[in-house]
């Protein structure tokens, strides 16, 4: 093995072992997010309340506007 394929190989496990690492990081992290999600959602579904998207919660609010704060003579 000459010099030059020596230090491909020494570069290539050195980068190689780096990313293998950060990989298994985003990973590890990536589970821990959804197995905090899942408990939440199992905490939601034992109590019987589910937290709802602001979407659906927008829908769902249809509170009229207080209309006692306009005055007499403005309307």
């Amino acid at each position: 093995m000459d010099y030059s394929t020596f230090k491909s190989l020494q570069i290539l496990l050195f980068w190689g072992s780096a990313i293998a690492f950060c990989i298994w990081q985003l990973r590890a992290v990536q589970r821990m997010r959804r197995q905090r999600l899942t408990v939440k959602h199992d905490e939601a579904l034992r109590r019987g309340t589910l937290p709802r998207s602001r979407a659906s919660a927008a829908k769902r609010s249809s509170n009229p506007p207080d209309l006692s704060l306009i005055r007499r003579d403005e309307a």
